[in-house]
């Protein structure tokens, strides 16, 4: 069993990993074995049975339990139990044989989908070896059958990843199609709305402008979204480039920050740039990073509630530069904010605010930086708002003498 408890704690690296194994002698009596010790009572034993009805489970998350639950989580939290899953064997598979209990990840991550499934190919295997433990006396086969269980869920899971890979490989061949083919007519629908907007088709009304301009930003926010689409396919085809030129970064954001000013009235939020008199010529790929900064801005401007404030920084320090936006909006959960920058990734309270998005704009924007050779800037609490942004060595983006020329 102790072994056996290591394999398991080892394979999930989790804090401990323990069996509660009814007593042959005394089915009242539980026999905690393990990899560590815990105070886990038979109160907590009792409790469990009695919840895993209510669940239509024989695995207890305990993240996942509710105010009804409560004293029973609090009872596992305590001890820092993650799992526990109900062993059962028999013909109707009424017999309880015992529980296993797997301890939070030593990471501090949650257990997902993919973890509870192998908890549950795994606790099948234990049934049987535990039968055979407790009636033959052979657990020295325990380990073996436990074991094979984990080699066969682990060809499983790699099967079953490598069907992912082809179907995601499919997925951005169909993005870079569909972005390529949406390009050009969106180049022309913005192109002509700006025509008409600097009055080469005659003057137009204040109404008339008001919506050609709103008009314009959607066009201009689908040209940013197309463009992100496109440079996840150059990634995966290794054709992401980065082309570095001299860059006014003050003016870039200053014009961002004016497409997004009626947006943000519109939506009764104090949005301001605190543009410094004299900022360094830097050298970066404008058109990213134009893209980092207008979705950055975007965001603060779409998660953040009526009457809220944004606040954008360029600031030049001694040897770094830095811009970052800060928000009072809704912010990002604390345990989805390791998520934040996967590809297709949005946090729940993100897609109720704004069911429209893609997960691609962070995604895009700290490969677009990194591969600068910035960082990324980003701090959250949620209800509370968000900082985001990048920093930059200036030795590493100085603009060359012969091109300041």
């Amino acid at each position: 069993m102790l072994e056996t408890s290591t394999i398991i704690k080892n394979n999930f690296k989790a804090e401990f990993c323990l069996f509660g194994i009814t007593d042959p002698s005394n089915d009242r009596k539980i026999l905690v074995i393990g990899s560590d010790k815990r105070d886990i009572s038979k109160e907590d034993f009792i409790a469990s049975r009695h919840t895993l009805p209510h669940l239509d489970s024989n695995i207890i998350v305990t993240d996942d339990l509710g105010l009804e639950h409560s004293k029973l989580k609090s009872s596992l939290d305590g001890n820092h139990v993650a799992l526990i899953v109900r062993l059962t064997g028999g013909a109707e598979k009424s017999e309880s044989l015992g529980y296993l209990i797997v301890g939070n990840k030593k990471s501090g991550n949650p257990y997902n989908t993919q973890d509870i499934k192998m908890v549950d190919i795994i606790s099948n295997g234990l049934v049987v070896a535990l039968q055979n433990a407790m009636r033959f006396e052979e657990i020295q086969h325990f380990n073996a059958t436990l074991q094979d269980k984990i080699d066969k869920a682990t060809r499983q899971l790699r099967h079953t990843n490598e069907k992912l890979r082809k179907l995601d490989e499919t997925k951005d061949d169909f993005i870079s199609m569909a972005s390529h083919q949406l390009r050009t007519p969106l180049t022309s629908v913005k192109g002509y709305v700006s025509m008409v907007l600097d009055g080469d088709a005659g003057k137009i009304s204040p109404l008339q402008r008001k919506l050609l301009t709103q008009s314009f930003i959607s066009s201009q926010r689908m040209v940013y979204l197309i463009s992100d689409l496109l440079n996840v396919s150059r990634l995966r085809t290794g054709k992401f480039v980065i082309e570095p030129v001299p860059t006014n970064l003050a003016d870039v954001i200053d014009e961002e920050v004016e497409q997004l000013m009626e947006t943000a009235k519109g939506r009764n939020l104090d949005l301001k740039f605190n543009k410094p008199e004299h900022f360094p010529t830097v050298m970066l790929d404008e058109t990213k990073i134009r893209q980092v900064i207008m979705n950055f801005i975007d965001n603060a401007v779409y998660y953040t509630p009526s009457g809220g404030h944004i606040v954008i920084n360029l600031i030049d320090k001694p040897k770094t530069i830095e811009f970052n936006v800060v928000d009072d909006g809704i912010g990002v959960p604390r345990h989805e904010q390791h998520h934040l920058f996967s590809k297709f990734y949005r946090a729940p309270n993100a897609k109720r605010a704004r069911p429209d998005g893609t997960g691609l704009g962070l995604f895009m924007a700290k490969k677009v930086i990194i591969a600068q050779g910035g960082a990324i800037i980003f701090k959250s609490q949620e209800g509370r708002g968000s900082t985001f942004g990048f920093t930059f060595a200036k030795d590493r983006v100085a603009v060359d003498a012969k091109l300041a020329v």
